[in-house]
């Protein structure tokens, strides 16, 4: 059986706002009871909204590269 991904990625559904943050889910839930996947109010963004997306990674995303200098 594999390990579930350790990785949590929390977007904020807020409009106009492009806040998201990575997080460590295995930290944040050492007992296993993660929030499933999709829309959640658990987090709070910085800019105050509680609306946000859940997905689960393996492994951190790659920052977005326009000019391919990365």
């Amino acid at each position: 059986m594999s390990e579930p991904p350790r990785l949590l990625l929390v977007r904020c559904l807020a409009p106009g706002c492009f806040h998201e943050a990575v997080l460590d889910a295995k930290t944040l839930f050492p007992d296993g009871d993660r929030p499933p996947p999709g829309r959640s109010e658990r987090f709070r963004c910085v800019c105050g909204a509680k609306r946000a997306t859940l997905e689960y990674l393996r492994r951190r995303p790659r920052p977005p590269n326009p000019c391919g200098w990365i």
